[in-house]
């Protein structure tokens, strides 16, 4: 509670270079957190950028000046920092580029259960509305599906006009029984659910080349073999604005590929072997390094703490 906590704490806390969303606003998500922490009982925040706090946890083993591009995979965004490290300077870190997307974890999820799942729940399908033509075949909407895009938001489909439109498609439809999953997943709330069997058999593909994705509740039952070249090719679109995002902070740095020393990758979504790929392609395997995948930018934040109370 807000009571127990040390209200003349000082707090690091991390933040994406760009936050994502529906209509994202970086000054509004800086003051949204920190008014957050504020209601928390701790006044005294400080931001910092979430790969940067990845890189100071990883400088901590350099002995030489070098410049380092610090990936940070998260949830929702993807982040990128090149920083020049150097121990023995009056400077230790000179932060030379920030770059960030909101393309990440949930986005890949996304792609899974859009290539695998919405077709089975009505997505592509047709239905026929009573006395409009002679019969004639309209989509589904795919608005049904496209709350997909984040768990949470199937919860704003359970309303009695959603549901009751879906339910007067299905009627209507090619295959009934699929948009009646799809009300069953709505009315019972399982989105969360889902999300956790398909972001498992994401981490399943980061070292098998398939994996068996398999949901079941009550009467219904998902059951299908999710194959890797499959998953990369759902998720190429994604890799290219990430390829473009890397570019992007290494043009703000004014650095060629060769003049980076070391590449360090953190967060769940850097397991996934194409995302790696894109590093090891263009750095050389020998220059990128992971660790600490979800523990780093934490460790790193409470290291820039520490280095600015001491200043």
């Amino acid at each position: 509670t807000a009571s127990s906590l040390p209200g003349a704490a000082r707090v690091i806390v991390g933040r994406p270079v760009r936050f994502a969303g529906a209509d994202p606003d970086d000054a509004l998500g800086a003051t949204r957190l920190s008014k957050s922490f504020a209601q928390a009982g701790l006044a005294e925040v400080e931001h910092a950028l979430e790969p940067e706090g990845a890189g100071y946890r990883f400088a901590r083993r350099l002995t030489q000046p070098a410049n380092v591009l610090i990936g940070d995979f998260g949830g929702g965004t993807s982040d990128f920092s090149v920083l020049r490290f150097d121990p023995n300077g009056t400077q230790r870190v000179t932060a030379l580029a920030n770059t960030g997307i909101g393309i990440a974890g949930d986005v890949f999820d996304y792609r899974i259960i859009d290539a695998v799942i919405s077709p089975l729940l009505g997505k592509g399908d047709t239905y026929v509305v009573p006395g409009i033509g002679s019969g004639t075949a309209l989509p589904v909407p795919p608005e049904y599906f496209s709350a997909f895009a984040r768990w949470h938001m199937l919860s704003l489909m359970r309303t009695p006009k959603t549901l009751r439109a879906i339910k007067e498609v299905a009627a209507q439809s090619a295959h009934p029984e699929r948009l009646g999953a799809l009300v069953t997943i709505i009315e019972e709330e399982l989105g969360y659910q889902l999300y956790r069997i398909v972001s498992g058999v994401k981490a399943d593909l980061s070292h098998a080349h398939s994996a068996l994705l398999r949901f079941q509740h009550g009467n219904l039952l998902i059951e299908h073999t999710v194959t890797r070249a499959a998953f990369e090719s759902w998720i190429a679109d994604d890799l290219a604005r990430l390829a473009a995002t890397v570019d992007a902070a290494l043009a703000q740095a004014g650095l060629a590929n060769d003049a980076i020393d070391h590449v360090f990758l953190t967060g769940g979504t850097s397991f996934v072997p194409a995302v790696r790929r894109l590093f090891t392609d263009r750095f050389g395997a020998a220059k990128v390094e992971a660790g600490g995948e979800f523990v780093s930018v934490a460790e790193g934040l409470a290291l820039i703490g520490r280095d600015r109370q001491a200043a």
